[in-house]
């Protein structure tokens, strides 16, 4: 949300990650509720640096507009891709340092969600853990599967 003039309008971004970096705002991709978005991420390649670092690539595409936001990141020393793990979240991002408020994000959809690991090995969410998470109030987002989508739906 940005204030100016004692008026108040929502702003809606994209953002990456790879821990322990903080986030970056995806430039050049709009993104307003209701739309739909792919995500494809992919080993690049190792850097022979001491320690190795990973390198993996990315694609952002809004699929309602067309849009899309290719790129790559490098892992923190000591975090290289493994293709062991995936992870679909829904989360407060934190920005400057700070956790930006939890959304309402009524209901998100993750569907035709899958991953491959070292080996080419599909996964999907199904056989994962999901976890609640609270606002500062005490407010909880709940992940529930309902097949063949996960949805998280904000309770409060």
């Amino acid at each position: 949300m940005d204030v100016a003039n004692g008026s108040a309008t929502n702003t809606f971004c994209a953002w990456i990650s790879w821990y322990p970096f903080p986030e970056i705002i995806v430039p050049n991709f709009s993104i307003t509720p209701g739309q739909s978005i792919a995500v494809a991420v992919h080993f690049l390649t190792t850097l022979a640096l001491t320690p190795p670092q990973g390198v993996a690539g990315f694609i952002l595409v809004n699929l309602n507009s067309g849009e899309y936001f290719k790129g790559a990141l490098v892992s923190a020393p000591l975090f290289t891709l493994a293709g062991d793990s995936a992870e679909w979240i829904v989360e407060r991002a934190k920005f400057n340092g700070r956790l930006a408020r939890l959304a309402n994000y009524g209901r998100v959809d993750f569907t035709e969600a899958s991953a491959l690991n070292s080996n080419n090995v599909a996964a999907s969410p199904d056989g994962g853990q999901s976890l609640d998470m609270e606002d500062d109030y005490g407010d909880i987002v709940s992940a529930e599967l309902h097949a063949p989508a996960w949805q998280c739906r904000y309770l409060c």
